[in-house]
């Protein structure tokens, strides 16, 4: 090659040691060149000077432009030189500008972070101002709450004295009907007053009340015992004891368990009379006149008193029992004490089925179908609180 013809040959692999020893990774050049892609052999990593001047010099004969590419490497050199003199300053320059940068980046955040302290502030504040707002709001809401309860509780005070006044009035007059009503509504204003109990003017409407109820129920029981009567006699009861009904459902049941026993015992006097012990129409052998005194009693009750008892009072059921009670009393001495024959005693049996099933289909009859279900019909218990109130007397 040629480079045996160059001078200071020692002096150029020297230079290429020093580069070597200075060399750069491989991993910046790869860098480097995938972001700065470049043919020239003198950026590759791996550069021979002396190869790379064989190749510039091949011959002899070439050697005559040595000077001129001599030139134009030193022209390069000092391009290369100006041009990472103009990037370091460029860098230096972007390194001051990174700073303040920084500087500015700190500046707004601190900026953003006392914004974000400011308005959590602000939020505390308006959280504080929201529950004051709330409470203010939950306080105007249980005076209204209150305020109704209190203008509700007068309105109730004023009806409750209208209707005490009414129902003076009306029980005098003897307006039943009218006082069933309104004794309704009555009752159901005392029940509401019963927590007032601390407060004279409702203590004294409240003793009112039951005054007047104590003289309702004297007075409706005065009105049954003017006209019902035993027997079959007398006259028919006047419309006037189908609303003083209205007045006992309104005193309650035991007002209406009270007058259903009272009736009961009241119509069944006359059995008792006629059917009396150690009598001779107490045998067994009169057994069957027994049932047809009732059944007689039952048909007087509906052209008497069908109109005058409430249907749901079920009278002519509670007068059925009571008779039947009071006949196993009457029927158990008359077999203690003995003295019947056998026959007697198979009649008295015969005619009593023969009842039990006449009662059995006259109760189960459409008319007291429609009131309640014989299934449904619980006479056990009304007749226990009649016990149970004859007990009390």
């Amino acid at each position: 090659g040629v480079t045996s013809h160059l001078p200071d040959v020692s002096a150029g692999a020297a230079a290429a040691a020093a580069l070597e020893s200075t060399a750069v990774p491989e991993e910046v050049y790869s860098a480097m060149a995938s972001i700065l892609p470049s043919n020239d052999p003198l950026d590759e990593p791996a550069f021979d000077p002396v190869k790379y001047l064989n190749q510039l010099f091949p011959s002899e004969q070439t050697l005559v432009g040595i000077d001129v590419a001599a030139s134009k490497l030193k022209v390069r050199i000092v391009r290369l030189d100006r041009e990472i003199s103009g990037e370091v300053r460029q860098l230096s320059r972007a390194g001051d500008k990174g700073k303040q940068d920084l500087v500015d980046a700190q500046r707004a955040i601190a900026e953003l972070f006392a914004k974000i302290q400011d308005i959590k502030a602000k939020a505390e504040q308006s959280e504080v101002m929201v529950q004051e707002i709330c409470s203010d709001i939950k306080a105007l809401d249980n005076a209204k709450k209150h305020l109704t309860t209190t203008i509700t509780s007068l309105k109730r005070v004023h009806m409750l004295v209208t209707g005490v006044e009414q129902l003076s009035e009306w029980a005098s007059k003897k307006q039943y009907r009218e006082v069933g009503n309104l004794l309704e509504a009555v009752n159901q204003l005392s029940k509401y007053f019963r927590g007032y109990s601390a407060i004279p003017r409702i203590v004294s409407l409240t003793s009112k009340v039951e005054q007047i109820r104590d003289q309702l129920n004297e007075q409706v029981f005065e009105e049954f015992r003017t006209h019902v009567k035993p027997g079959t006699g007398g006259s028919t009861p006047p419309p006037l004891l189908a609303e003083v009904c209205f007045v006992v459902d309104a005193l309650g049941k035991k007002t209406r368990r009270s007058i259903i026993k009272w009736f009961c015992k009241q119509r069944l006097s006359t059995y008792s009379s006629q059917f009396s012990a150690h009598d001779e129409y107490s045998k067994l052998e009169f057994t069957e006149q027994r049932y047809v005194w009732l059944k007689r009693e039952l048909k007087y009750y509906e052209q008497q008193y069908d109109k005058v008892f409430p249907p749901t009072w079920r009278v002519p059921e509670m007068l059925c029992e009571e008779f039947c009670f009071l006949t196993r009393e009457r029927l158990t001495m008359v077999l203690d004490e003995g003295g019947f024959t056998v026959k007697a005693l198979l009649h008295s049996i015969q005619e009593t089925l023969k009842f039990e099933g006449e009662m059995a289909e006259y109760f189960s009859s459409a008319k007291f179908a429609n009131i309640i279900s014989l299934d449904e019909l619980d006479l056990t218990d009304e007749s226990a609180a009649l016990e149970e109130d004859e007990d009390e007397e």
